[in-house]
Protein backbone atom coordinates (compact mmCIF):
# COMPACT_ATOMS: atom_id res chain seq x y z
CA UNK A 1 0.00 0.00 0.00
CA UNK A 2 1.24 3.55 -0.57
CA UNK A 3 2.89 5.50 1.90
CA UNK A 4 1.11 8.32 2.30
CA UNK A 5 -3.02 9.11 3.01
CA UNK A 6 -3.36 9.87 -0.14
CA UNK A 7 -3.48 7.62 -3.21
CA UNK A 8 -2.14 8.39 -6.75
CA UNK A 9 -3.47 7.81 -9.94
CA UNK A 10 -0.52 7.74 -12.61
CA UNK A 11 -0.74 8.93 -15.76
CA UNK A 12 2.53 7.99 -17.96
CA UNK A 13 3.37 8.69 -21.18
CA UNK A 14 5.23 6.71 -23.15
CA UNK A 15 7.01 6.49 -26.66
CA UNK A 16 4.60 6.18 -30.13
CA UNK A 17 1.72 7.72 -28.29
CA UNK A 18 1.86 5.19 -25.86
CA UNK A 19 0.08 5.58 -22.31
CA UNK A 20 0.43 3.56 -19.20
CA UNK A 21 -1.85 4.16 -15.67
CA UNK A 22 -1.08 2.78 -12.71
CA UNK A 23 -3.27 2.85 -9.74
CA UNK A 24 -4.93 0.50 -6.96
CA UNK A 25 -6.53 -2.72 -7.90
CA UNK A 26 -7.57 -2.82 -4.13
CA UNK A 27 -11.66 -1.58 -4.76
CA UNK A 28 -12.20 -1.35 -1.25
CA UNK A 29 -8.98 0.89 -1.07
CA UNK A 30 -10.12 3.08 -3.78
CA UNK A 31 -13.28 3.72 -2.64
CA UNK A 32 -11.82 4.39 1.20
CA UNK A 33 -9.73 7.31 -0.53
CA UNK A 34 -12.14 8.54 -2.94
CA UNK A 35 -14.61 8.85 0.20
CA UNK A 36 -12.01 10.57 1.93
CA UNK A 37 -11.43 13.06 -0.41
CA UNK A 38 -7.76 11.89 -1.25
CA UNK A 39 -6.82 10.45 -4.87
CA UNK A 40 -4.93 12.75 -6.35
CA UNK A 41 -4.36 12.40 -10.44
CA UNK A 42 -0.55 13.10 -11.48
CA UNK A 43 1.16 12.80 -14.87
CA UNK A 44 4.24 13.92 -16.77
CA UNK A 45 3.72 14.96 -20.33
CA UNK A 46 0.31 16.41 -20.75
CA UNK A 47 -2.63 13.54 -20.91
CA UNK A 48 -5.00 13.67 -23.78
CA UNK A 49 -8.33 13.57 -23.39
CA UNK A 50 -9.49 10.31 -24.39
CA UNK A 51 -6.58 8.34 -22.27
CA UNK A 52 -8.11 10.39 -19.35
CA UNK A 53 -11.66 8.69 -20.40
CA UNK A 54 -10.22 5.61 -21.10
CA UNK A 55 -8.74 5.90 -17.30
CA UNK A 56 -12.11 6.63 -16.21
CA UNK A 57 -14.10 3.57 -17.59
CA UNK A 58 -11.39 1.42 -16.15
CA UNK A 59 -11.83 3.15 -12.55
CA UNK A 60 -15.88 2.97 -12.65
CA UNK A 61 -15.43 -0.70 -13.18
CA UNK A 62 -13.13 -1.16 -10.17
CA UNK A 63 -15.63 0.82 -8.29
CA UNK A 64 -18.39 -1.45 -9.76
CA UNK A 65 -17.06 -4.32 -8.29
CA UNK A 66 -16.47 -3.04 -4.82
CA UNK A 67 -19.96 -1.78 -4.90
CA UNK A 68 -21.07 -5.40 -5.79
CA UNK A 69 -19.00 -6.99 -3.52
CA UNK A 70 -20.20 -4.22 -0.30
CA UNK A 71 -23.69 -5.27 -1.10
CA UNK A 72 -23.06 -9.00 -1.44
CA UNK A 73 -21.46 -8.91 2.44
CA UNK A 74 -24.18 -6.64 3.62
CA UNK A 75 -27.13 -8.46 2.57
CA UNK A 76 -25.64 -12.03 2.47
CA UNK A 77 -27.41 -13.05 5.71
CA UNK A 78 -31.25 -12.15 4.08
CA UNK A 79 -30.05 -13.77 1.10
CA UNK A 80 -29.03 -17.22 2.52
CA UNK A 81 -31.72 -17.08 4.62
CA UNK A 82 -34.41 -16.26 1.55
CA UNK A 83 -32.33 -18.89 -0.23
CA UNK A 84 -32.58 -21.68 2.47
CA UNK A 85 -36.22 -21.34 2.91
CA UNK A 86 -36.61 -21.87 -0.76
CA UNK A 87 -34.82 -25.02 -0.55
CA UNK A 88 -36.32 -26.39 1.90
CA UNK A 89 -40.23 -26.02 0.81
CA UNK A 90 -39.09 -27.22 -2.73
CA UNK A 91 -37.76 -30.06 -1.36
CA UNK A 92 -40.70 -30.99 0.80
CA UNK A 93 -43.06 -30.00 -2.00
CA UNK A 94 -41.66 -32.91 -4.25
CA UNK A 95 -40.76 -35.04 -2.37
CA UNK A 96 -44.61 -35.40 -1.12
CA UNK A 97 -46.31 -33.82 -3.81
CA UNK A 98 -44.79 -34.70 -6.73
CA UNK A 99 -43.64 -38.26 -7.68
CA UNK A 100 -39.94 -38.38 -9.15
CA UNK A 101 -38.31 -40.92 -11.11
CA UNK A 102 -35.46 -41.08 -8.72
CA UNK A 103 -36.48 -40.34 -4.87
CA UNK A 104 -34.62 -37.62 -2.94
CA UNK A 105 -32.20 -37.42 -6.01
CA UNK A 106 -34.45 -35.10 -8.04
CA UNK A 107 -35.90 -33.07 -5.30
CA UNK A 108 -32.23 -32.29 -4.07
CA UNK A 109 -31.09 -31.21 -7.92
CA UNK A 110 -34.62 -29.04 -8.46
CA UNK A 111 -34.29 -27.97 -4.70
CA UNK A 112 -30.47 -26.48 -5.39
CA UNK A 113 -31.21 -25.19 -8.58
CA UNK A 114 -34.21 -23.37 -7.02
CA UNK A 115 -32.16 -21.94 -4.40
CA UNK A 116 -29.65 -21.30 -6.54
CA UNK A 117 -31.83 -19.16 -8.63
CA UNK A 118 -33.57 -17.28 -6.44
CA UNK A 119 -30.03 -16.30 -4.38
CA UNK A 120 -28.51 -15.13 -7.62
CA UNK A 121 -32.04 -13.20 -8.50
CA UNK A 122 -31.63 -11.34 -5.12
CA UNK A 123 -28.17 -10.07 -5.76
CA UNK A 124 -29.38 -8.86 -9.05
CA UNK A 125 -32.30 -6.52 -7.12
CA UNK A 126 -29.64 -5.55 -5.07
CA UNK A 127 -27.82 -4.62 -7.41
CA UNK A 128 -30.86 -2.42 -8.63
CA UNK A 129 -31.84 -1.15 -4.94
CA UNK A 130 -31.65 2.84 -4.20
CA UNK A 131 -28.94 2.07 -2.18
CA UNK A 132 -26.83 0.94 -4.50
CA UNK A 133 -28.00 3.14 -7.05
CA UNK A 134 -27.08 5.75 -4.54
CA UNK A 135 -23.75 5.29 -3.68
CA UNK A 136 -22.75 4.11 -7.29
CA UNK A 137 -23.71 7.90 -7.69
CA UNK A 138 -21.99 9.19 -4.98
CA UNK A 139 -18.59 7.34 -5.65
CA UNK A 140 -18.38 7.96 -9.69
CA UNK A 141 -19.01 11.88 -9.09
CA UNK A 142 -16.19 11.78 -6.92
CA UNK A 143 -13.68 9.97 -9.03
CA UNK A 144 -15.21 12.94 -11.84
CA UNK A 145 -14.05 15.68 -10.04
CA UNK A 146 -10.25 14.16 -9.13
CA UNK A 147 -7.78 16.99 -10.19
CA UNK A 148 -4.66 15.20 -12.18
CA UNK A 149 -1.56 17.43 -12.25
CA UNK A 150 1.45 18.09 -13.80
CA UNK A 151 4.23 16.02 -11.11
CA UNK A 152 8.17 16.60 -11.65
CA UNK A 153 8.72 12.84 -9.96
CA UNK A 154 5.78 11.63 -13.18
CA UNK A 155 8.54 12.88 -15.53
CA UNK A 156 11.20 11.50 -14.03
CA UNK A 157 9.29 8.12 -14.14
CA UNK A 158 8.80 8.63 -17.74
CA UNK A 159 12.09 9.72 -18.29
CA UNK A 160 13.14 5.97 -17.29
CA UNK A 161 10.40 4.75 -19.46
CA UNK A 162 12.23 6.35 -22.10
CA UNK A 163 15.34 5.57 -21.75
CA UNK A 164 14.50 1.74 -21.13
CA UNK A 165 12.87 1.57 -24.99
CA UNK A 166 15.22 -0.77 -27.17
CA UNK A 167 18.24 -0.55 -24.88
CA UNK A 168 20.64 -3.04 -25.27
CA UNK A 169 21.60 -5.42 -22.52
CA UNK A 170 24.96 -3.76 -21.47
CA UNK A 171 23.45 -0.76 -21.31
CA UNK A 172 20.91 -2.20 -19.11
CA UNK A 173 23.70 -2.92 -16.76
CA UNK A 174 25.50 0.55 -16.52
CA UNK A 175 21.85 2.03 -16.73
CA UNK A 176 21.16 0.12 -13.05
CA UNK A 177 24.17 1.04 -11.71
CA UNK A 178 23.98 3.18 -8.66
CA UNK A 179 25.93 6.17 -9.55
CA UNK A 180 23.55 6.29 -12.72
CA UNK A 181 19.99 6.44 -10.99
CA UNK A 182 17.96 9.41 -11.07
CA UNK A 183 18.05 11.15 -7.80
CA UNK A 184 14.27 12.28 -6.75
CA UNK A 185 13.72 15.15 -4.37
CA UNK A 186 12.70 13.75 -0.79
CA UNK A 187 9.12 15.19 -1.16
CA UNK A 188 9.21 12.96 -4.29
CA UNK A 189 10.37 9.62 -3.22
CA UNK A 190 6.52 8.33 -1.53
CA UNK A 191 5.04 9.24 -5.08
CA UNK A 192 8.04 7.28 -6.69
CA UNK A 193 7.76 4.42 -4.19
CA UNK A 194 4.03 4.18 -4.65
CA UNK A 195 4.41 3.67 -8.69
CA UNK A 196 6.90 0.81 -7.95
CA UNK A 197 4.24 -0.83 -5.55
CA UNK A 198 1.69 -1.01 -8.29
CA UNK A 199 4.46 -1.93 -11.03
CA UNK A 200 5.59 -4.66 -8.31
CA UNK A 201 1.77 -5.77 -8.51
CA UNK A 202 1.40 -6.00 -11.76
CA UNK A 203 4.77 -7.91 -11.85
CA UNK A 204 3.73 -10.65 -9.45
CA UNK A 205 3.88 -13.67 -11.76
CA UNK A 206 6.23 -16.24 -10.55
CA UNK A 207 8.83 -16.02 -13.32
CA UNK A 208 8.85 -12.72 -13.28
CA UNK A 209 10.18 -12.50 -9.44
CA UNK A 210 12.63 -15.11 -10.84
CA UNK A 211 13.83 -12.87 -13.52
CA UNK A 212 14.00 -9.80 -10.93
CA UNK A 213 16.17 -12.17 -8.99
CA UNK A 214 18.19 -13.14 -11.94
CA UNK A 215 18.66 -9.76 -12.69
CA UNK A 216 20.09 -8.71 -9.12
CA UNK A 217 23.08 -11.68 -10.07
CA UNK A 218 23.49 -10.19 -13.25
CA UNK A 219 24.04 -6.75 -12.08
CA UNK A 220 26.84 -8.31 -9.22
CA UNK A 221 28.65 -9.87 -11.60
CA UNK A 222 28.14 -7.71 -14.59
CA UNK A 223 26.88 -10.30 -16.90
CA UNK A 224 25.74 -8.89 -20.61
CA UNK A 225 24.37 -12.67 -21.31
CA UNK A 226 22.63 -13.40 -18.62
CA UNK A 227 21.00 -9.99 -18.93
CA UNK A 228 19.82 -11.05 -22.49
CA UNK A 229 18.72 -14.53 -21.31
CA UNK A 230 16.31 -12.31 -19.10
CA UNK A 231 15.39 -10.22 -21.41
CA UNK A 232 13.70 -13.00 -23.74
CA UNK A 233 12.10 -14.74 -20.71
CA UNK A 234 10.28 -11.52 -19.78
CA UNK A 235 9.63 -10.97 -23.47
CA UNK A 236 7.45 -14.04 -23.19
CA UNK A 237 6.27 -13.61 -19.75
CA UNK A 238 5.03 -10.46 -20.12
CA UNK A 239 5.61 -8.41 -23.47
CA UNK A 240 6.89 -5.59 -22.09
CA UNK A 241 10.94 -5.70 -21.22
CA UNK A 242 10.94 -1.85 -21.06
CA UNK A 243 8.64 -1.58 -18.67
CA UNK A 244 9.59 -4.32 -16.60
CA UNK A 245 13.29 -2.65 -16.65
CA UNK A 246 11.89 0.68 -15.57
CA UNK A 247 10.23 -0.94 -12.72
CA UNK A 248 13.71 -2.87 -11.70
CA UNK A 249 15.53 0.33 -11.84
CA UNK A 250 13.20 2.70 -9.90
CA UNK A 251 12.80 -0.10 -7.30
CA UNK A 252 16.70 0.27 -7.17
CA UNK A 253 16.40 3.95 -7.09
CA UNK A 254 13.88 4.46 -4.20
CA UNK A 255 15.25 1.68 -2.18
CA UNK A 256 19.35 3.10 -1.67
CA UNK A 257 17.05 6.41 -0.59
CA UNK A 258 15.89 4.46 2.48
Amino acid sequence: MPESATIHIFHLARKDDKVLFLHTSDGSHLVQALEAGTVRGVYGREPKVESLTELRTRLYGIIESEIRRWIGEKNFLTRFVISAAIFLVSFLVLSFAVPTPIPILDELIFSLVAAGAVYVALGRRDMKSELVLSRRVALRSKLDRVVFEEDSAVHQIEAILDEMEDIGPAAVLSSMDSTDVPVFRDDEIPIAREAVSYLHAMFAKRELRRAERRMARARRKDSVKDVSAIKKKVMNATGDVPLFLSYLKLKTTVTERR
